[in-house]
């Protein structure tokens, strides 16, 4: 048993996307929606997500020594 177009599938990435080839061609087969969290917009999982959550990591300021986390939301 699979998963289906009833299901989703979330993947998590922040690097080596083409590890995920042999998972996205089931879940593409089985017409599964594919929600991808990551910091690249580029490679196999961002191809063939539906959904796609990119975090932009900005290192801290000498001024404000803090980290910053942008979400960009897309369809």
């Amino acid at each position: 048993m699979g998963a289906t177009e009833n299901d989703v599938a979330l993947f998590i990435a922040y690097s080596k996307h083409y590890l995920y080839k042999d998972c996205l061609r089931i879940l593409l087969h089985n017409h599964c929606p594919i929600i991808t969290i990551t910091s690249s917009s580029t490679g196999i999982l961002y191809k063939y997500s539906n959904y796609h959550i990119f975090l932009h990591f900005r290192p801290p300021s000498s001024v404000g020594h803090k980290h910053t986390i942008k979400i960009l939301i897309y369809h």
